[in-house]
């Protein structure tokens, strides 16, 4: 089968590389590596307390940090991380990469009308707030 051209990544947003997956290619699959995280800096800690004072809604959990992508098996591979590690960028250089999946929900009703699903982020949303 030959590779569409969607394969390419979208680098459009700095700190961001969207990656568009053909729906007709197998499901991506996620292997999860073992890395320790290394300890937190006083950098980190002192832009994480920042954030929160700012945006008391935040609060740390774990996030999977993409290391590779190969667009040719639609393999991912990933560690564990901590959303606090990710948010402290691009201030503290964390290296934490987000694997993130986005998608368009669409439905027809019984006449055939098709509808998509949109939804709008919190203004207290970390980045891209109301959009």
């Amino acid at each position: 089968m030959q590779k569409p051209p969607s394969s390419l990544p979208y680098v459009g947003i700095e700190g961001i590389t969207a990656w568009e997956i053909d729906p007709r290619a197998p499901a991506p699959r996620v292997s999860i590596v073992p890395t320790p995280l290394p300890p937190n800096t006083f950098a980190l800690e002192a832009r994480w307390q920042r954030l929160c004072e700012t945006s008391p809604r935040l609060y740390n959990a774990p996030v999977l940090s993409v290391l590779s992508f190969n667009p040719e098996t639609n393999e991912i591979l990933a560690r564990r991380d901590t959303y606090q590690r990710l948010c402290v960028q691009p201030e503290v250089a964390t290296g934490v990469r987000l694997l993130a999946v986005t998608a368009a929900l669409t439905a027809k009703d019984d006449r055939g009308r098709r509808y998509i699903l949109l939804g709008q982020r919190s203004p207290q949303t970390r980045i891209f707030g109301n959009m």
